[in-house]
């Protein structure tokens, strides 16, 4: 009977053992968690577990049209090219069955008046041009800038898409942007495709680096000649950087960001794919 007295009490201690090392252990972990380190290997796993598979994305979905190494190459002219030869580009598109294009470079400022001008006339509702919006912070404010393409370009129909990203505390991209004019809500609209602008935070792994079919510009300018049939037939088209080697063209950054997917194959993704 003593025995059997004494049981509950010795049980008790060791459920009070237990919560007090349980309660050791939650504070412990919660001061880890408010340190910078934790929060970077806390990213480093979502890199890890978010690409245990290697997702594709499905059929029919946008082709990236490659300002790449060999279109450098073959154009043989000097960046920034010629705005005439994206007119070209996108007239060749349309005619190939494109249902929206989306040109992932900022026409901010005006160039040869001619070359404007032949460009914005082969500009339509079919067109996103990307705009970018950054923050500038000084001791005194913050001040919001937007960039967006000419007047003329959008006065001929063509639509702004805000292309900006944000890059979290390890130099990683892994969060959606959120804009309600944001560039690839543009051409999703365009496309027919419902799409709305996520709430809350939403971390996603992009990537690999040419999930989606990629060709090169000077092949799309003459896409009959260049590539399989059909190609561009009913399919969304994104025109951007996607240099494989070079960090840098000219004096502007090579446009290629860091993803999950990058602790993988080292690579870095082209902002025309994100």
């Amino acid at each position: 009977m003593s025995a059997a007295l004494r049981l509950p009490h010795r049980w008790s201690r060791r459920t009070r053992r237990l919560a007090v090392l349980a309660l050791a252990v939650i504070t412990l972990v919660s001061a880890l968690t408010q340190l910078p380190a934790w929060s970077l290997a806390d990213l480093r796993a979502f890199d890890y577990l978010s690409t245990v598979d290697d997702p594709r994305p499905p059929a029919g979905g946008p082709v990236v049209v490659a300002i790449d190494e060999p279109s450098l190459a073959e154009i043989n002219a000097q960046w920034p090219w010629p705005r005439e030869l994206h007119g070209r580009l996108v007239e060749s598109l349309r005619k190939a069955g494109a249902t929206a294009i989306g040109l992932d470079i900022i026409f901010a400022e005006p160039s040869n008046p001619a070359s404007d001008a032949a460009f914005a006339a082969t500009l339509g509702p079919d067109v996103v041009l990307a705009g970018d919006e950054s923050v500038i912070v000084t001791p005194q404010a913050e001040q919001l800038l937007r960039t967006t393409p000419l007047p003329a370009f959008t006065e001929a129909g063509a639509v702004t898409g805000i292309a900006a990203i944000t890059l979290g505390g390890d130099g990683v991209f892994r969060d959606l942007p959120r804009y309600e004019d944001g560039f690839a809500l543009a051409l999703a609209r365009i496309a027919g495709t419902p799409a709305v602008s996520p709430e809350g935070k939403l971390l996603q792994s992009y990537g690999p680096a040419r999930s989606y079919p990629t060709v090169s510009y000077y092949q799309a300018l003459d896409p009959d000649n260049m590539l399989p049939k059909d190609t561009f037939r009913g399919r969304v088209v994104v025109v951007g950087l996607s240099l494989q080697n070079a960090p840098v063209i000219n004096s502007g950054g090579a446009d290629a960001f860091a993803t999950p997917y990058t602790v993988h194959t080292g690579r870095l993704v082209a902002g025309a794919e994100i």
